[in-house]
């Protein structure tokens, strides 16, 4: 798979390494597995934070369960 692409038993090694691990921060991301990653430019813009969710919110309410 090409770059940033995993399949599910790769994607979840992240996950449950940060569910586990004593020495994982709250708020950081991390690249499988448990490599702490500045990410995105982007990520620290709050009115960025908040259009998403406001467009995600959007669109779950639009989904019936």
């Amino acid at each position: 798979m090409g770059r940033g692409l995993l399949d599910v038993q790769q994607g979840a090694l992240n996950q449950v390494w940060a569910s586990t691990c004593k020495n994982a921060k709250t708020g950081k991301y991390y690249n499988p597995v448990g490599v702490e990653e500045a990410g995105s430019e982007y990520a620290p813009d709050v009115n960025l934070q908040r259009k998403f969710w406001d467009f995600t919110e959007a669109k779950l309410a639009k989904v019936s369960l």
